[in-house]
This record gives C-alpha cells, structure tokens and sequence, in this order.
C-alpha cells in the first residue's frame, strides 16, 4: 500500500513537472519506471519469454537502467523469481492433487519442477508437495504471512 502510494505521487509529480514544462526529480522519474517495468513483469510473469532483453524492449530502457532499476530488490532477476515463487504458493494454496506440481512449475515460467523444488524449497522451507499439504491444514494466509525458512 505504501510502496503503491508513493508510484502514484511519483507518477503525478512527473505528468505535472512535464505539464509545466520543468524536470521531474529523478526520484520521480525512477518510480514511475519502477511502477511501469512491476506492471510489465505481471503481465508475463507466467511467459517463459520473460527475459531482461524482452523487458528492456517493452520499456525502452538500457539493460544497466533496468538493472539500476532493481538494485534495491536484489536485482531484475531476484525481483522476477520471487513473484513467480509468490504466485507458485498462491496456486498450490488453490490447488488440488491432481494438479501436477511440473504443471504449475511450467504454467510460472520455470524450466522444470526440480529446478522450481530447489527455489521453493530455499524461500519457503519446504516442497511444493508439502506446501499444499501445509495450506490445506491451515487458514487462508494472507501473502505477507507466508511461511518461510528459518
């Protein structure tokens, strides 16, 4: 909520510093990039086609202001893992066994389930198995109550 508050005022301080004819701050500038590059990796979270090339493309950024951008989260590639991991979670929350864990590796953009088993089990401390089996026996969990690793 914060963080969308403060894209939105980045965003109205740019289009009013345009509309008079001044410069936005650079502050201003980044947010509204930031918010519209978050925008774009929704959009082809799920896409295997989802790459910095394709990124920078859509946005008509350089590959080091897209990396700039991204510093604070770790990187592009750290911020885009862990939106797919974050929507893998949600959809084992919501999943039945007859979903197949590769089905929903492959429907988030990961090359294998092995390779999503690895991540998964890294950011949330346990499989993706167990993970739906842990949803199942417990109350919805909002996103920012997810468990994690110790």
């Amino acid at each position: 909520g914060t963080r969308l508050a403060g894209t939105v005022m980045d965003l109205l301080a740019v289009a009013v510093a345009q509309e008079r004819g001044g410069r936005a701050t650079p502050e201003a500038v980044a947010g509204a990039a930031m918010m519209r590059a978050r925008a774009e990796i929704e959009a082809r979270l799920g896409s295997a086609t989802l790459t910095v090339a394709t990124l920078c493309r859509a946005l008509g950024m350089s590959r080091s202001a897209l990396y700039r951008l991204f510093e604070d989260e770790g990187g592009v590639h750290a911020y885009i893992r862990q939106r797919r991991l974050e929507s893998v979670a949600a959809a084992l929350g919501e999943s039945t066994e007859r979903d197949r864990i590769a089905d929903i590796a492959e429907r988030w953009g990961f090359c294998d389930a092995a390779y999503l088993g690895r991540l998964f089990r890294e950011r949330f401390g346990m499989t993706p198995s167990d993970y739906r089996a842990f949803s199942r026996s417990r109350p919805v969990l909002m996103s920012s109550e997810t468990p994690r690793a110790a």
